[in-house]
């Protein structure tokens, strides 16, 4: 908005948060519903970009084998089917119109996994993998110049997550976590949470290639390994005797 861009804010719940953003228009949709999301973009007009970043995180940390099917179902229709809901209407318009920037909002529970929310971290990698290249793949076929990227961010504080933001939530969601270098994660406002292996895009981030993911910077075991690859001579290629 800062920049002249016309933003339609969509809301679920909370219509006076989307009102407060100064957006040119808001609406309201269950994203978990097909005809909703449908009827949300016929409000919302012709978009150039969307970001489809709506979810839910489940607070109880529940193992697998004691994982309901309800809450399994519930998970992944409000991450991955909104997200799935959202895109399609969108690229509908992309298809018409012939360009279009998406980007979705994943995990790096997506990518390393989260011990106690297997159902949040499956529908975060279905979104960061198979989703992204699949669309990605797809979009060129009806507009070579459309974008499809997805964003990997780590414990950030926000809203949501404000009142469960603490150290020992960190602890427990982040140990089965590849190891890495915890650090503040710092968005446009400054605001500070930590992230672990990840972190909010700062405006000096680069903006994401098309079809890839951004996450956050490897640790320094990976760096070294990457050094020490980069070092070691080639090996030596063999030829069987003929």
């Amino acid at each position: 908005m800062a920049e002249g861009c016309e933003v339609v804010a969509h809301y679920h719940l909370g219509r006076e948060r989307a009102e407060a953003l100064g957006a040119a228009a808001v609406a309201g949709a269950d994203l978990r519903v097909e005809a909703e999301v449908e009827r949300l973009f016929e409000q919302a007009g012709p978009l150039d970009v969307c970001a489809a970043v709506a979810g839910i995180w489940p607070a109880e940390d529940v193992p697998v084998w004691e994982l309901p099917l309800e809450r399994w179902e519930e998970t992944l229709r409000a991450n991955l089917t909104a997200t799935f809901l959202t895109a399609r209407a969108f690229l509908r318009g992309v298809a018409e119109r012939g360009h279009g920037s998406l980007v979705m909002v994943a995990s790096t529970a997506g990518l390393f996994g989260e011990a106690g929310h297997a159902d949040y971290a499956a529908a975060k990698s279905a979104i960061a993998h198979g989703l992204l290249l699949s669309l990605k793949n797809e979009v060129v076929r009806v507009a070579p110049r459309a974008r499809v990227n997805v964003v990997c961010p780590g414990w950030t504080e926000s809203p949501m997550t404000r009142g469960s933001l603490d150290e020992e939530t960190l602890r427990r969601v982040t140990r089965t976590m590849a190891a890495g270098e915890s650090r503040p994660a710092r968005g446009r406002g400054g605001t500070g949470g930590r992230a672990r292996l990840g972190r909010a895009l700062g405006p000096r981030d680069r903006p994401a290639r098309h079809g890839r993911r951004r996450h956050g910077r490897p640790g320094p075991a990976r760096l070294k390994e990457v050094r020490r690859r980069a070092e070691s001579p080639p090996p030596t290629k063999l030829r069987a005797a003929g």
